[in-house]
């Protein structure tokens, strides 16, 4: 079961533990924000969830530095591109250029070099 698990979601797994595809955390809180506003407004203390959730993301992507464009580099990027061009919508819009990027920047440092 483990190892379908790890297979199906991109996984690495090692004695100290398992690592998933950077995006599967990003895109979960995406969903999640578009499921959140199905939440009544009369709810308080919600509004801050969110924000604090991606400063923590953005904590552990400081963590996971590679080599190639920072993690953090890419938040940053995504939040200063929403504020610009949908500032009504900024967090939602952050979420999926953040979500957009960290796609394609995995898929371009996942690919093997082929041997000619």
């Amino acid at each position: 079961m483990g190892q379908e698990f790890s297979q199906s979601f991109h996984c690495s797994c090692d004695p100290s533990g398992c690592r998933c595809a950077p995006t599967l955390r990003p895109t979960a809180a995406a969903v999640a924000a578009l499921l959140g506003s199905l939440i009544p407004e009369s709810v308080t203390g919600l509004d801050f969830a969110l924000t604090a959730l991606f400063a923590v993301l953005a904590l552990d992507a400081v963590r996971d530095l590679r080599g190639d464009l920072p993690v953090p580099t890419l938040a940053v990027l995504s939040a200063l591109a929403a504020r610009l061009l949908v500032p009504d919508e900024m967090l939602l819009a952050a979420f999926a250029l953040f979500t957009a990027a960290l796609l394609a920047r995995h898929r371009m440092t996942s690919r093997k070099p082929s041997h000619a």
